[in-house]
């Protein structure tokens, strides 16, 4: 490339001009070149959430990577799929993608989108460490330092008690529901109808006995076994 001056410098100065230049250009292509890169994963896990939850994980994770100087290579997505477990598909082909050792972080919205299982949790992070991968959380500050493996041991501690206490309520509730005869939802049983009482002034839906329901069976399953 050549350059043109207003006035007449030196043949000493053009050279040193030109050779400054050229280092920035290459100290630029070199910053570029030296840019890490990263592969986003998010997860939901009820069917009842929407894709706008997967969408809000993509936005944070993006804008977390342009801060930060990270390129995003990739994304992993699974929808409707439990924390507390690792069968899910997108998880796994992230895994053994990173076998390939193509991307340098795995980028999360939070902690509890990777696992809620602290055990698991552990066995995929020493799996990524191994190929070069570190997993990344947008939204929670942990630094890179003897603290920060403090603060994630306690996150996922914290991510599996907050699966494990929310299932141990819903179970009671559901055991509660159960034993006063109201509907829990889901297919009825043989046998039996839902009737809408008012209790405390709101309807509420309540299993009875379908005695013609049931005396249909009676009749169809003697018809189908008798001797």
């Amino acid at each position: 490339m050549r350059f043109r001056f207003l006035l007449s410098p030196s043949k000493d100065e053009k050279i040193n001009f030109e050779r400054r230049f050229k280092l920035t250009a290459i100290n630029r292509v070199s910053k570029k070149m030296m840019t890490k890169t990263a592969v986003i994963y998010a997860r939901y896990s009820s069917d009842r959430q929407t894709e706008q939850s997967i969408e809000g994980q993509l936005r944070d994770c993006r804008e977390y990577a342009q801060r930060n100087d990270i390129a995003i290579v990739g994304t992993y997505i699974d929808r409707a799929m439990t924390g507390t477990n690792d069968n899910r598909e997108q998880f796994q082909k992230m895994l053994k993608d990173s076998d390939k050792k193509a991307w340098d972080y795995v980028l999360c919205y939070k902690l509890d989108r990777f696992s809620r299982n602290k055990y698991e949790m552990a066995i995929h992070r020493k799996h990524l460490k191994d190929n070069g991968v570190k997993i990344l959380s947008a939204m929670e500050n942990i630094p890179d330092s003897p603290e920060g493996i403090l603060l994630e041991s306690l996150l996922e501690g914290m991510n599996q008690y907050y699966s494990e206490d929310l299932s141990q309520k819903t179970k009671r509730g559901l055991r509660e529901t159960r034993i006063k005869g109201n509907y829990m939802g889901g297919p009825i049983n043989y046998g039996y109808k839902i009737v809408h009482e008012t209790t405390g002034g709101r309807p509420l839906p309540k299993l009875y006995k379908n005695r013609i329901m049931c005396q249909m069976c009676a009749k169809t399953h003697y018809k189908r076994f008798r001797p």
